[in-house]
Formats: C-alpha cells, structure tokens, sequence
C-alpha cells in the first residue's frame, strides 16, 4: 500500500504484502507508522492517518514522550494476576521462561505480544494494584516502586520461594540467608567478605554501599528492642550515633548526643530501612556525615 500524501508520506511505511496480513499484524503496521508520525507532526498528523486508514482506529498514543500502543486485550490483567498466582503455588512454573509464559499467554487471549521482551514492558498502576493483592494473598509484599515489570514480578515471587525454603536461616528478624545469599524484603543480595567482616552491596540512592551485616544485625535489634513505637528513641538514636562516629575519640561539637540538633529531612533513611518512626530526625550534620561516612565505600 503507497500513500500519496506529502504531509504523511516521509513518516510512514506498509510492507509489501501488507493488505494480505492477518489484521492484528496489520494494526502493528499502523501502530509503528503512528510512532514515527508523532516526533514530528504530534495528534494531528496522528489523527490525520487514523481518519485515513480507520483500521488503525485502535491505536493510541501519548505525547511528552511520545509513544504509540495497542491497548492490552480484554481479560488481560485477570490473566496476569492468574499467572502470577500460579507462580506463588508451583516453583516449576515460577521457574519457567518469559518467553514460554509469553506464548502460553497470546495463545489464552489471542493476542501477538512479542514473545522475547513482553515481560519488560512497564506495568499500569492498577495491574500493579491487581498484582499486590495476590503477593499480599500470598504473605508477601508488593514494592509499587520497583516491581515495575512482569520480569520483575516473577523475580520477587522466585525470592519468596527462596525466603520459604527451609534450608534457608533466620536473619535476625529482617530477613533469610542460605550460603553466601542474603534474602532481604523480598531481594537476594549476595555476601562477600571486607576484611574480617561480611558485607553486602545495595545500591542506595544511586551508588553501591557497603553494609557490614553484624551492622545490619545491630541496628535491627536496637529497633526490635525499642519499646516506644511511634516516639524518637533518645536510646536508639545515641546508640546509633556513637557506632557511627566509633573511633573518634567523642562525637563533634554540637552533636545530638550532647543535646538536641537541627531537623534531618535529608538523612539517608535508607540506611535503616522503612519503620513507624525516624530516629535520625533531629541529629545534627556532623552526625549525618559521620552516618554517611560509615556506609558509604572507602
């Protein structure tokens, strides 16, 4: 099929063959031609094509970065949860490829999702929303902010077969270890040695940290220990600080040791972890270097 418009034809193409194509093949032809469109003529020239060929009336797009799709099959989400659900209660099928899931997946709803990279394409918040009620029917947690793709999902349920298996040990009460793996929230770290000392490398805010575990183990069971849920703990907090600032000889003029500091909106609260209080909120910027200092690489 040649289009003879000038105001269209430089963005688009049909492949020979094109009208003999089954029609969802076709509607991916339309689709593309609707992407190439969009970084130049934006809705009008997309609108202009669809008015043109009204088989593509399925399209849709989005602008700021613009983006052309086909909108997922009905009975789509329903299907996903299912899937998922199915990975919770079989090992053998949460161990299954992508691709194998894929396939099985266009052929229950006669759709022609590509097989090779489906699986990381993002998740809309309310499949997200579907997806935390299995992981929480299921005695898990959905993180909104990092299961963003359905790869993802089946990585977080293979940890929470991991978390399950009996060979695995208590970590403290904040997680599971089996030989030199580190199962925390949901996410598998693996253990390696700093000096005398084991350790594991998240990335916090953008850069790797190393977090020595007997830290880890410490700061976990001053929480567990706090009896005042809700409340700073002058406790917790003292006890956190003089580990941070171990080695010098007393913490810095003005720390919150010797009395109350500037707030800390800024600390890095991921070195504790999420809880029902902060008790870094009132140190004072020389702790919150120090705190910085003890987690971050040499």
């Amino acid at each position: 099929m040649n289009d003879q418009s000038p105001s269209l034809t430089s963005d688009i193409n049909f492949p020979p063959g094109f009208d003999s194509l089954p029609r969802k093949e076709r509607e991916k032809v339309h689709r593309r031609n609707i992407q190439a469109i969009l970084p130049r003529q934006g809705t009008e020239g997309a609108e202009r094509y669809k008015k043109r060929y009204p088989e593509a009336a399925q399209v849709r797009y989005q602008l700021g970065n613009p983006r052309a799709y086909l909108p997922k099959p009905a009975g789509y989400t329903a299907a996903i949860a299912s899937m998922v659900e199915h990975w919770f209660n079989s090992r053998t099928a949460c161990a299954e490829t992508n691709t194998a899931d894929v396939k099985r997946l266009n052929a229950k709803l006669e759709s022609s999702f590509v097989p090779t990279n489906h699986f990381n394409t993002s998740l809309s918040p309310a499949r997200k929303e579907r997806l935390a009620k299995v992981f929480a029917d299921n005695g898990s947690h959905y993180d909104r902010t990092r299961l963003n793709t359905l790869s993802q999902v089946r990585e977080a349920v293979k940890a929470a077969h991991r978390e399950a298996d009996p060979d695995t040990k208590p970590f403290g009460n904040i997680g599971r270890r089996k030989g030199n793996k580190l199962l925390l929230a949901g996410q598998e770290y693996t253990i390696t040695k700093h000096g005398s000392h084991e350790c594991i490398r998240p990335r916090i805010n953008g850069a790797k940290r190393r977090l020595h575990l007997d830290d880890l183990l410490w700061m976990a069971g001053l929480l567990q220990a706090d009896d005042t849920p809700g409340e700073h703990s002058p406790t917790l907090r003292s006890n956190y600080i003089a580990r941070a600032h171990s080695g010098n000889d007393a913490p810095p003029q003005g720390s919150s040791l010797t009395g109350p500091g500037p707030s800390a909106d800024d600390a890095e609260e991921s070195l504790i972890g999420p809880g029902p209080f902060d008790p870094l909120s009132s140190v004072s910027p020389d702790d919150i270097a120090a705190l910085k200092a003890a987690a971050t690489d040499a």
